[in-house]
């Protein structure tokens, strides 16, 4: 008789967190979080992926790579979401996102260092999502913020909640500043060549539509009590991608901002 084969053992719920460590982390950590990678997965063809730093290394990274003719035809719509904490007065500020930037002579640099208050970050495939918490010490107190990536079942669509606990006793602020690609998602773009590539229609208070080329991005903030949305168009130039270029391929890409999502930060959770 042949020898009975066991049952699969139940697939975890949850991954174990893939970095962790009691305090913000630094330099020496950047390694492994930058060739730490997640993937999300949304049943259409459409996904989301990236790395624990945040940091893009591939043209392919994004928060949003919806399929416009599931389970084909990909474009990455949301390529990312620049955070800023403003705590006080203005007197304390964080950054908390984190890209790999191109110099002069072939170098490139990170900037902003947001890795730097990384806390910790996981992955939750049960849920389908990908969250980082960060921390950021001032004088008059911690302001911790956990941000989740959500990435909805057969649907082009994403959610990104941010969960905060504002230990300072005074109000604070987070500006939230979305990075639209709306390109193929073998692509790459450069603004030079686009110049008059989006088009941008603010929609009501906390809302915004950027088109390009026919498809739309629609981003709206669920609390449009406290988040507004201030129209002000950005490109941001020379991401770097540094996977690509270690295979000789082309790197470069310019990502582009409608505006600005603005919250309030009142002391507590």
């Amino acid at each position: 008789m042949p020898t009975p084969v066991p049952p699969p053992e139940a697939a975890p719920t949850r991954c174990l967190c893939t970095f962790s460590r009691p305090g913000p982390s630094d330099e020496t950590d950047l390694a492994a979080l930058t060739a730490t990678e997640w993937l999300l997965t949304a049943g259409n063809g459409g996904f989301a992926m990236g790395t624990a730093a945040g940091i893009p290394t591939r043209r392919y990274h994004g928060l949003l790579v919806a399929s416009l003719r599931p389970p084909v035809n990909r474009i990455v719509a949301l390529a990312a979401i620049a955070e800023t904490v403003t705590a006080g007065d203005g007197e304390a500020r964080f950054d908390l996102a984190s890209f790999n930037f191109a110099g002069e002579g072939g170098t490139s640099s990170v900037h902003p260092m947001g890795y730097r208050f990384l806390v910790s970050f996981e992955k939750d495939a049960a849920a389908g999502s990908v969250r980082w918490h960060n921390r950021c010490n001032t004088a008059a107190g911690t302001i911790d913020i956990t941000k989740t990536l959500h990435l909805l079942r057969d649907h082009p669509s994403a959610i990104v909640q941010y969960a905060v606990n504002n230990a300072t006793g005074t109000p604070a602020s987070l500006a939230l500043h979305p990075l639209a690609a709306l390109r193929d998602f073998h692509a790459l773009l450069l603004r030079d060549i686009n110049p008059g590539r989006f088009s941008v229609t603010p929609a009501g208070a906390a809302g915004v539509a950027v088109a390009a080329q026919g498809e739309t991005l629609a981003l709206a903030a669920e609390s449009s009590a406290t988040i507004h949305f201030n129209h002000n168009e950005q490109w941001w130039y020379n991401f770097s991608y540094a996977i690509e270029a270690s295979r000789g391929y082309d790197h470069l890409d310019d990502l582009f901002s409608p505006g600005v999502f603005t919250a309030t930060l009142p002391p507590g959770r």
